[in-house]
């Protein structure tokens, strides 16, 4: 059905006796801690608790639809009802809905992305200045964040260490991190991450320590910083607005309790796969690097400007930025959500 809908720019959501089947095409691999704790959550409950309002799910797993880079075009143009959105892929197209990955909005970075994901609904402010236009809005999303800098032969212990190396970047923010650090960023897909690292032509990666399980690359690293807290990897499971709108208040009900499972089981397997990536490094002898009270003020004073410089970067070419961040920061703060 999907691969059909896609070549015919058809509408995804069909129905069938009364029952709304919505087209859902995944960007993560049901062994990924996204689609573990996220994907498939939210899978479960709406095939548990669909039927009974008159909803189904027609599901696609990771990239059988498209890449990650696709599906903000997907589910814009209704090709599919709902996919995820990876905004540092498409940081031209979605500058503001990539405000999850600046470097210190919170520490506590899950209850943070459920309070971002809000300004991405009809009557937040990043809806209402950047996502209407694409005609989706955010179910639920989360940040993979407290990203470190990791490396295969050269210890990081401060920015000054950084300069003139080049560092595998995931894009947007990712890249002005990495700049602000004095290093060089190189944007590669995943699949060119390992054998970058292997031969070199890459320093290195800013990521979080379970990717480097995922990307077989613990016996290529050396070493890694702890603490550095680079910011984040934000991701929002979206759906096409017009979808969302023809749902009834039941099905909208059951969508909502959905993501906020998902949301919740995405945190758990996060913290889980990191804890777990930590010990297998530390076994395989990387070397941990602590941002500490000796160091910290290195790193807080490369990175502080970063913020400053999205702002009036993304204001000069007319994106109302400043006012996004201080919303967020309300948010954040306890202000209106």
């Amino acid at each position: 059905m999907g691969l059909a809908l896609i070549a015919s720019g058809c509408t995804a959501a069909g129905e069938k006796d009364g029952t709304v089947t919505l087209v859902m095409a995944d960007g993560f691999s049901a062994k990924h801690p996204v689609g573990k704790g996220g994907s498939q959550v939210f899978l479960e409950y709406i095939r548990e608790h669909g039927p009974a309002v008159g909803l189904e799910l027609d599901y696609y797993g990771a990239g059988q639809l498209g890449s990650q880079a696709d599906m903000l075009n997907l589910v814009r143009t209704r090709a599919v009802d709902i996919g995820y959105l990876v905004p540092s892929y498409l940081a031209n197209e979605v500058p503001l809905t990539g405000i999850g990955d600046l470097p210190g909005l919170a520490e506590d970075t899950c209850e943070a992305s459920d309070i971002i994901a809000g300004t991405m609904r009809p009557g937040g402010f990043v809806y209402e200045n950047e996502l209407h236009a694409r005609n989706i809005q955010v179910l639920w999303g989360g940040l993979i964040a407290d990203l470190e800098v990791i490396t295969s032969t050269q210890q990081i212990t401060t920015p000054d260490d950084l300069h003139g190396l080049l560092i595998r970047s995931a894009g947007g923010i990712s890249d002005r991190v990495i700049y602000g650090l004095g290093a060089a960023p190189v944007q590669l897909p995943s699949g060119d991450i390992y054998e970058a690292v292997a031969r070199g032509t890459v320093a290195g990666l800013t990521t979080s320590p379970y990717v480097i399980n995922a990307y077989g690359l613990v016996d290529e690293i050396g070493y890694s910083t702890a603490g550095a807290n680079l910011g984040a990897t934000s991701f929002y499971l979206t759906i096409n607005h017009e979808a969302w709108e023809e749902l009834d208040e039941a099905q909208q009900a059951v969508l909502v309790e959905a993501s906020a499972l998902a949301h919740d089981g995405t945190c758990e397997t996060l913290a889980e796969a990191n804890a777990g990536a930590t010990g297998t490094l530390e076994d395989a002898g990387v070397v941990f690097t602590p941002v500490d009270d000796s160091n910290r003020a290195q790193w807080s004073g490369a990175l502080e400007n970063i913020r400053e410089s999205w702002v009036s970067d993304l204001e000069s070419v007319g994106i109302p930025a400043g006012d996004a961040l201080a919303d967020v920061e309300q948010r954040l703060t306890g202000g209106d959500r």
